[in-house]
């Protein structure tokens, strides 16, 4: 039985794993080609399907300036409730 379960759960894990490799293969896809000023909009929603991928509520990019001095919140995704 425990080789059942061992096996069941390294399936779940796998897909999951192809999943995620999925999500950021649409990302990294998205940015190719992507004209400057539409840049931010698809920064935004690549936070989106990470959001949902990872069933989080919210997603932010921070961006560090002046030396590592001032961390500054760039884009931000929130799930509508």
């Amino acid at each position: 039985m425990q080789n059942n379960d061992d096996f069941e759960k390294m399936k779940k894990e796998l897909e999951l794993r192809i999943k995620f490799e999925d999500v950021i293969t649409q990302i990294s896809n998205s940015f190719i080609d992507i004209p400057y000023e539409k840049i931010n909009q698809n920064i935004d929603l690549s936070l989106k399907k990470i959001g949902k991928f990872t069933k989080s509520d919210r997603c932010y990019i921070f961006m560090f300036k002046n030396k590592f001095k001032i961390l500054d919140n760039t884009h931000e995704w929130c799930e509508k409730k």
